[in-house]
């Protein structure tokens, strides 16, 4: 024994060395044994030769030592420098990040992530947040089964607060770069370099093929790009560490990829990006590279290969895990962090869905959910006696979700926006003839046919179409102005190049997917087919096709297999949306609806002129009056932009939507009014009497008590969105188990929530209708209107009305289950008489159990003795007695059982009793597993009430949204506009008494605007000798020409909606179209000139534009050379006054264009006023000269255009402007004198052209 004070050290030299080292050994814990170990053995630079296939060491030694430590398990305490740590409690334990070994030996199947897989009892929080303290707090045995796949090399996940930790951590890192031999595992982390400006990830890459490498060197890998530095030291050679940021610092595995690379990557048939028909959506992995990894991750792989294009959100227990690409994605567009490990790895809380893929969603990518769809007890009994490698948890995509094809449910989360979002199938034929005969042109004439198909899918609506067009698309173009797609169909390699060019300038930021043809992208056979075996449209066990589809299928087929010739490429175009959507695995959900309606152009006359009508057939179809056929005018997408009804944003753009007119009339306290409003601005009517309808409607909530418009506003602004709701409620209820969806065999840990949230959309929806019927029933019981069309939305059925009777379902709902409870507990226990299978099993076991207390009455009293039963589950129902009157049983009794004193039998008539308790049992969970669906289908089976009371809702909301624009709109006056029905001797024409701009006037003060008549032809019985409908406006510039042009289009919109319009007097005939050519702009997308593009928007108003229509036409031919810009305007006037005669305000700084018209019956000379001042004497001096307009249209012309007053306002250099002056003065006295001779020579010379020669 030695004594305190003794040394201890070891008299051998090789022990006492052993023994200094122990003392001077600092104390590690297993993660920093770890790193150091590590550390050690990372390869340097020129270590090649040790490299395995990936690019990773392969050194044994290093394997052996990091297997070893992850068998460890986790019990090793934490660091022992840290003395706080000692003090403290034992940490909870939580995920953790385990860092892999690079080997390449075939893992264990027990250290397989899905061979020890078992969900846990997970927290029900309600929130993201509550979800990540449930995680932080979980009990060893919570965080074990939520590790779904602990040990394998795909479960390298934290919950979100060792995230953040460990994000801090890297960035720490990052800020002090060391190199790889110096550090520890923590340091070697992978990072992702900064995007540059302009070279980062596209946010429509997703929807764009695996790039080769561009001019610059970027290259875009499905939804990731590769920095230019990086792409370039990965191709260049095989080493692992590449400077980034005066660091050096390694990439991610993924990069590392040969096959991964733009010159080598090939899609699953193996063609390169060159080819025609390379599939970006896919991706060719070698089988070489799935031998070498864990089941796991060559599962992820699997998907990722088929799905190329989508960002994979894997789950693994109650984490979604992105990898690889996708998780660089993650941190790039979601703010997530990384994972420490080899390759690139992030996640997020299963609660959190809903959040992180709508960011994505919206940004343009797509996102597949996918899900486990066993639990670990199926995937043991599957797996059972197969090698280790096998044993994976099954996974399937649940569903993909895409810009175009988002729903109305729990995983969609509360992000849904208001306006409609559509997906959209364009297919195209085209015919070429040859020119007519009497034409000098040899060229080809095209004639273009579309079949198109969209749908929101927020709400189920399907419309189908097929229609001829003209080369410019002007009827497709007016369909997506109409109908803003937010993803776009097409047929590979079957659209012009003039037509994809015309939908790339339209549509440049909504993606577009081009699908093969016949195999994805149906012909109208296959699809009617599906459609007609597929169990969209059946209704208990009986098909029955929708009434929108039946106008689309040939009579003589009874079977309906088969399209109508004039719908073929319509319903092709359906085919196309149709397979996407089940692609999407949302097919049933959306086309179960049977929500489908026949697309007809807005300027089509008829159903004969949408079967397929040629253009000779477009312009016969204005036989007058054409409002018997053409029930709305027609706003096509270049007079919507043109005359601001809507913001550029809600056209693909990201303009304001402040000055619009869609702002200024949206009082709209309803999701669905604003959807309604936005569809009565894009078609305002054309019949009179539907315009007086809507007129008188909207005179009376004028001229009402302000203070009953207002309650009933508020009414309205406190319901939900009825519509999406109910469109959700139906895709809750049309998936009854049993049904062959991967959503059905989902293993879900926030189910309880998502249950609550269905709960509670159900109850809020039943809420908000039994409002509105209260509201509605209110109204009319005071009869306070007189109006047919009020009368009509308020008034019930039954007395005459639209409004459907709703209350008794509403109640019925509402009362077959405990609201309360179910909100509480998210589950749905049916009151009696709701569910009869239920009622049954419950009744049952209520009998059984009072079978069982007579029999141990009956029994006891023969024993002579207390009986009980004791047990559960399976051996339940056993009768226990003290073992003193054990003798007296009778003889089929058998003993089951014993304790000290007492004795358990079984025997028949228990044995029979437990049997039926457990089949009621299985009956009565079977039923409440049911019973949500059931409920939601029940609600859904009155689709067509609810969408009869949205409707009336929506209409109401829109005509309390235009009569409050009535009746404040600027504080000027305003009017309501008398519409004149046409008779066979009416002339167009349209009348304004000072007239207001709708919401140009609103930003100037109270007296501010000054107001504008104007008069467009000759009313009936009107002397006025100006009454031509075409008016020639000249004027300053900066005179108010266009703004007058505007106010005119957008009152005559205002007036054909139903609305009041800002003027003391406003008299028209309905005007079938309005036409705009304002402004200057080219179309660089498509290669269009600002010149071509005025001359095809022209060419389409002479070709459509009939004489009730409205055509607006600014500055024509300025985009060429004064002659030809000329001679250009002369023809379009000449044709617009004289052919088509329609009402036309025509703007121009061609002066010599006017002198041409003065004194022409058919053209009316107007200019806008102003008054010219000049201190100076000389005309050159411009400073001298003073211009004030005054923005009023005033008779006859003006001489000249003022433009060295804008040149001046502008700010140019006062010598430029003076020698511009000077130079302009001279080009005048040639152009007089040359006008001069050629008058003279005419024998047309004048006194005027004399005063003019001397005055110049």
């Amino acid at each position: 024994m030695m004594s305190c004070g003794e040394s201890m050290e070891p008299e051998d030299p090789k022990l006492a060395a052993a023994y200094k080292m122990a003392l001077d050994a600092q104390p590690l814990s297993r993660s920093d044994r770890l790193d150091k170990l590590l550390a050690q053995q990372e390869p340097s630079c020129g270590e090649e030769d040790n490299a395995g296939p990936n690019g990773t060491s392969i050194d044994d030694d290093a394997d052996e030592a990091v297997s070893t430590v992850r068998k460890r398990g986790r019990e090793e305490s934490p660091d022992a420098n840290s003395g706080l740590a000692s003090k403290l409690p034992a940490r909870k334990k939580r995920r953790e990040a385990v860092i892999e070994s690079d080997d390449d030996e075939e893992p264990k199947a027990e250290s397989d992530m899905d061979s020890d897989y078992s969900p846990g009892k997970s927290g029900t929080s309600s929130s993201e947040e509550s979800a990540e303290e449930e995680e932080d707090d979980a009990s060893e045995e919570d965080s074990a089964d939520s590790s779904a796949d602990s040990g394998s090399d795909l479960e390298n996940v934290s919950p979100p607060s060792r995230r953040r930790k460990l994000a801090a951590a890297d960035k720490k890192k990052q800020k002090n770069p060391t190199t790889l031999a110096d550090t520890s595992i923590a340091s070697t982390t992978k990072t992702t370099p900064a995007r540059k400006p302009g070279s980062g990830l596209s946010r429509l890459a997703a929807f764009s093929p695996a790039s080769v490498a561009s001019s610059d060197g970027e290259a875009s890998f499905s939804a990731s790009a590769l920095d230019r530095s990086t792409l370039a030291s990965a191709g260049a050679a095989d080493d692992d560490d590449v400077q980034l940021g005066g660091g050096q610092q390694q990439i991610w595995d993924h990069l590392k990829l040969d096959w991964l690379r733009p010159e080598r990557i090939r899609d699953s048939a193996g063609r390169r990006p060159d080819n025609p028909e390379y599939d970006g959506r896919t991706l060719l992995v070698p089988e070489r590279y799935y031998t070498q990894l864990t089941p796991a991750m060559r599962q992820w792989w699997e998907l990722k290969s088929r799905h190329f294009d989508t960002v994979l959100f894997f789950k693994v227990g109650k984490f979604y895990e992105l990898y690889h690409m996708d998780a660089v994605l993650g941190v790039q567009e979601l703010n997530l962090s990384y994972m420490r490990g080899a390759y690139a790895h992030s996640g997020f809380p299963e609660v959190s869905f809903g959040r992180m893929a709508d960011s994505l969603v919206q940004k343009g990518y797509k996102v597949a959910r996918v899900e486990q769809t066993e639990t670990p007890d199926q995937m043991q009994e599957r797996t059972r006696g197969r090698p280790g490698k096998e044993k994976v948890m099954r996974r399937e995509i649940c569903r993909v979700t895409t810009p175009g094809t988002r729903l109305a449910s729990h995983w969609d989360g509360d992000a849904l926006v208001t306006k409609a979002q559509y997906l959209l199938a364009v297919k195209e034929a085209v015919q070429c003839n040859a020119g007519s005969a009497d034409s000098d042109s040899t060229q080809q004439q095209v004639s273009l046919q579309f079949g198109v198909a969209f749908v929101d899918t927020t709400i189920g609506q399907v419309w189908v179409g097929q229609f001829a067009d003209d080369c410019h698309c002007s009827r497709l173009r007016t369909l997506i102005a109409h109908h803003p797609p937010a993803q776009l169909l097409h047929e590979r390699g079957r659209l012009r190049p003039a037509t994809l060019a015309i939908l790339n300038g339209c549509l440049r930021a909504v993606p577009k997917e081009a699908l093969t043809p016949g195999r994805e992208f149906w012909d109208s056979g296959r699809c009617l087919a599906h459609l007609a075996e597929a169990p969209y449209f059946v209704d208990n066990g009986k098909f029955a096709w929708p009434e929108g589809l039946q106008p689309l299928l040939c009579e003589s087929d009874s079977l309906g297999r088969t399209a109508a010739r004039q719908w073929e490429l319509g319903v092709s175009a359906l085919g196309g949306l149709v397979h996407y959507l089940s692609r999407c695995l949302i097919d049933h959900d959306v086309l179960s609806m049977r929500n489908f309606a026949v697309y007809r152009p807005a300027d089509s006359g008829s159903a004969a002129d949408e079967a397929g009508a040629d253009e000779a057939e477009m312009k016969a179809a204005d036989a007058p009056p054409f409002y018997a056929s053409q029930t709305h005018a027609v706003l096509d997408g270049i007079a919507l932009a043109n005359l601001d009804v809507f913001a550029e944003q809600q056209r693909g753009g990201g303009g304001s939507s402040e000055a619009t007119l869609y702002s200024r009339l949206d009082r709209c306290g309803t999701a669905f009014g604003k959807r309604l409003l936005q569809q009565w601005l894009c078609a305002p009517l054309c019949h009179p009497e539907a315009i007086q309808r809507r007129q008188e409607a909207v005179a009376e909530l004028v001229s009402a008590d302000r203070q009953v418009c207002q309650e009933l506003s508020a009414g309205l602004k406190k319901l939900p969105d009825l519509e999406k709701l109910t469109a959700k409620m139906h895709v809750f209820g049309c998936r009854p188990a049993g049904t062959d969806h991967p959503d059905q065999r989902a293993v879900l840990f926030e189910a309880v929530q998502y249950n609550k949230r269905k709960i509670e959309d159900f109850l809020g929806l039943l809420a908000g209708f039994e409002a509105a019927c209260r509201l509605m029933a209110g109204l009319a019981e005071r009869k306070l209107f007189d109006s047919e069309l009020l009368r009509q939305l308020i008034n019930p059925t039954e007395s005459g009305g639209r409004f459907p009777s709703l209350l008794p379902t509403v109640r019925g709902l509402r009362g077959s289950f405990d609201n309360e409870r179910a909100k509480r507990e998210g589950v749905i226990i049916p009151e009696r008489g709701v569910l009869g299978e239920y009622d049954e099993a419950v009744s049952g076991l209520t009998d059984c159990e009072q079978r069982a207390k007579a029999f141990l009455a009956e029994q006891g009293g023969r024993l002579g003795c207390k009986l009980n039963f004791v047990g559960s589950g399976r051996t339940r129902y056993q009768v226990e007695l003290a073992e003193s009157r054990a003798s007296r049983v009778p003889s089929n009794w058998t003993v089951s059982g014993s304790r000290k004193g007492f004795k358990r039998f079984r025997c028949p008539e228990t044995d029979e009793l437990l049997a039926s308790v457990q089949a009621l049992e299985e009956q009565k969970a079977a039923a409440l597993k049911d019973v949500m669906c059931r409920l939601f289908h029940r609600f859904d089976s009155h689709y067509e009430k609810w969408m009869a009371a949205v409707q009336c809702l929506a209409v109401l909301d829109v005509l309390l949204s235009l009569a409050e624009f009535s009746r404040t709109c600027d504080g000027g006056e305003m009017c309501r506009p008398t519409i004149v029905a046409l008779q066979p001797d009416t002339e167009p024409f349209l009348t304004i008494r000072q007239g207001r701009h709708p919401f140009v006037s609103r930003t100037f003060s109270a007296g501010g605007y000054i107001p504008n008549d104007t008069s467009l032809g000759k009313p009936a019985g009107s002397d006025d000798p100006s009454g031509a409908p075409f008016v020639l406006v000249t004027g300053p510039n900066m005179g108010g020409k266009s703004t007058l042009m505007r106010q005119v289009a957008l009152i005559v919109v205002l007036a054909q909606l139903g609305c009041y319009v800002p003027a003391e007097e406003c008299t028209l005939t309905p005007v079938d179209r309005i036409f705009t050519r304002l402004g200057a702009s080219d179309r660089i997308m498509t290669g269009e000139s600002t010149f071509l593009v005025e001359m095809s928007e022209t060419s389409a108003i002479l070709r459509h534009a009939t004489r009730h229509s409205l055509v607006l036409l600014d500055e024509l031919g300025r985009g060429t050379s004064t002659y030809d810009g000329t001679a250009v305007a002369y023809g379009v006037v000449r044709e617009l006054a004289h052919t088509i005669r329609c009402r036309t305000l025509f703007s121009t700084h061609y002066h010599f264009l006017v002198e041409e018209f003065i004194g022409d019956p058919r053209v009316k000379l107007g200019h806008m006023a102003c008054q010219v001042e000049r201190d100076g004497e000389g005309e050159e001096d411009v400073d001298s000269e003073s211009i004030t307009f005054l923005y009023k249209l005033r008779p006859g012309a003006c001489p000249r255009s003022y433009g060295f007053n804008a040149a001046r306002l502008a700010g140019l250099p006062a010598d430029v402007v003076r020698r511009a002056v000077a130079r302009a003065r001279q080009l005048e006295r040639q152009v007089a004198v040359v006008k001069l001779l050629v008058h003279a020579r005419a024998g047309r010379l004048a006194a005027a052209d004399l005063a003019a020669f001397r005055s110049g």
